[in-house]
């Protein structure tokens, strides 16, 4: 009986360990790097936006690929230029995966102007 509660024990705190990091990231907390797993940080960067102008200068196209979520919401909203871009600002998300709800706040709060 104590080697299953000590397995079910384990599988409890493993299980845990992504949503304690991902409370101490939202909270602005540096999470010691021995802790964070590697996949992270490497999720965070799988976001690419590449700005498009039309030669007139009237608009400009953010296309923005990769998987949006908690960790890569924050890359999101730096790769904007809300000074120098033109009035008209079209942001294409159709190759990019939604996967939560920080991601369609970050998109709002860019279209709001940051």
């Amino acid at each position: 009986m104590a080697k299953v509660e000590v397995l079910s024990a384990l599988v409890v705190a493993l299980a845990l360990i992504p949503e304690a990091i991902s409370f101490s990231i939202i909270a602005g907390v540096d999470v010691p790097w021995p802790v964070y797993p590697p996949f992270a940080g490497g999720l965070a960067h799988l976001v690419n936006v590449t700005a498009v102008a039309d030669p007139d200068g009237g608009q400009v196209v953010y296309s923005v690929t990769g998987e949006l979520f908690f960790a890569s919401s924050n890359d999101l909203v730096y790769q904007f230029d809300y000074t120098g871009d033109p009035e008209r600002v079209v942001i294409d998300l159709t190759a990019a995966h939604i996967w939560d709800a920080s991601t369609v706040a970050a998109a709002a709060g860019s279209v709001a102007g940051g």
